[in-house]
């Protein structure tokens, strides 16, 4: 299996398969809410896998229960469990039910394969956001007084 990847539920941008995809790692820092609500936090690693957990297995899982692998994901019907899959970067989640949030698309540039422009799309959003965020959250964005 080669890379797959996501839109993301809220922003609809693509999740890039981290370290792959060679973009700033928050672009990749993901939440996977399940039609339980159980949530998934990690990097999403363009193999299926979110913080080491194969979110595939793990939504079999919160489907047909727990003795359930990612065959039963691929098996006959798989299409409707596709729009099962509710990820979310993580930058962008704000406690959202599953109820809440669209399903996630599949990232026609696979979280990998991305047109140079789309490339710096994705770096000037990372920026952006993350200057953004830590100004209002108070992070630590302080510039510091001279001496």
């Amino acid at each position: 299996m080669g890379f797959s990847s996501f839109l993301c539920s809220k922003s609809s941008t693509s999740i890039p398969a981290y370290p792959y995809a060679n973009l700033p790692q928050v672009e990749s820092i993901v939440t996977m809410v399940l039609p339980n609500n159980e949530i998934i936090e990690g990097v999403y690693n363009g193999y299926g896998e979110i913080g080491g957990i194969d979110l595939y297995e793990r939504l079999a899982q919160a489907i047909y229960g727990i003795e359930a692998n990612r065959d039963c994901f691929f098996s006959d019907g798989y299409e409707e469990n596709f729009k099962k899959i509710k990820i979310v970067k993580t930058k962008h989640y704000n406690g959202e039910s599953y109820e809440e949030l669209k399903v996630s698309k599949s990232c026609p540039d696979q979280g990998y394969f991305y047109e140079e422009k789309d490339r710096l799309k994705l770096v000037m959003q990372s920026m952006i956001k993350s200057k953004w965020k830590d100004k209002k959250v108070g992070t630590g964005a302080k510039t510091p007084k001279k001496a």
